[in-house]
């Protein structure tokens, strides 16, 4: 509601995501129907107000959280996101709603699943493991990249790692970690590394209940006093118009910081000069170009 009375809410795009992950990761599974009224619900009441209304499938995560999918759970998987795909997007034929299939890291198993998932739709979702190391995510990423034809329209779910965004071309990204660290008591910030050169991401202990208060130089309650920091610090949020303490008593500022500093890196990252065939990285609230 808050995003339709946005003055510009005709311009931008809305992108849905069905729970999948969130509900596999504690062993249990979205129901379709249900899935299906809450879908149907939200377009009803705010496709109009929107320039698109992207809603991500229910797709089936094949394994458990820590074990690996078999041949034949991927196989089931498969089978049953193809199943569920096909009924939203029966269901939801509005000119500006449009479903989203997606492609794990698990169904490389079979070569040819991602070419069937690139013509279900012109834009698709990327899924990496969250279980193995960032670095091979984003290998993984930029290899199924490779087979896509130019100007295919991808979304990297929880694709938020710095390089990540960077190396690989995705038109949109999202990831819960700029609400969980404002919920840990943290802000993230992209400054120039006072220390190294160039542009970086600095995580900062601010809240004034962080456990890490206990520990000598793992908070900025007793680590302000080292110049470079200190300055970088209060650059950034003189910068975003807020101050040390309103980071330090609240989660909404710590969150708001967060999201700014995540767009001034999509605003500023240079890209793979190999993936710039690719629309513009954005946010899937940012204003997205079509």
């Amino acid at each position: 509601e808050m995003a339709c009375d946005h003055e510009k809410a005709k311009e931008r795009e809305i992108m849905l995501d069905s729970g999948a992950f969130s509900a596999w990761s504690k062993g249990s599974e979205v129901d379709l129907d249900d899935l299906l009224d809450i879908y149907s619900d939200l377009v009803r009441r705010y496709s109009d107000k929107f320039k698109a209304m992207w809603l991500i499938n229910l797709d089936k995560i094949p394994g458990e959280r820590g074990r690996s999918g078999t041949k034949e759970e991927i196989a089931e998987a498969i089978k049953v996101s193809d199943r569920n795909f096909n009924i939203l997007k029966h269901h939801f034929k509005q000119d500006n709603v449009a479903v989203i299939p997606v492609f794990h890291q698990d169904d490389e198993a079979d070569p040819e699943r991602l070419m069937v998932v690139h013509e279900q739709s012109e834009y698709i979702c990327l899924s990496p493991r969250n279980d193995v190391p960032e670095g091979k995510r984003r290998n993984w990423a930029q290899a199924m990249h490779q087979p896509l034809p130019k100007g295919k329209w991808t979304h990297g779910l929880a694709t938020t790692g710095e390089k990540m965004m960077g190396d690989a071309p995705w038109r949109s990204v999202d990831s819960a970690t700029w609400t969980q660290i404002a919920g840990y008591g943290k802000i993230m910030l992209y400054a120039p590394d006072p220390v190294k050169g160039g542009w970086r991401f600095f995580m900062n202990n601010v809240s004034e209940h962080s456990s890490y208060r206990r520990f000598y130089k793992e908070h900025n309650d007793h680590d302000m006093t080292r110049a470079a920091d200190a300055n970088t610090i209060k650059n950034c949020l003189e910068e975003c118009e807020v101050t040390y303490d309103q980071c330090r008593t609240s989660y909404d500022v710590r969150a708001f910081v967060n999201i700014y500093f995540f767009e001034k890196f999509l605003q500023m990252t240079k890209r793979n000069p190999t993936a710039m065939y690719q629309q513009n990285l954005s946010w899937v609230w940012h204003d997205m170009e079509l």
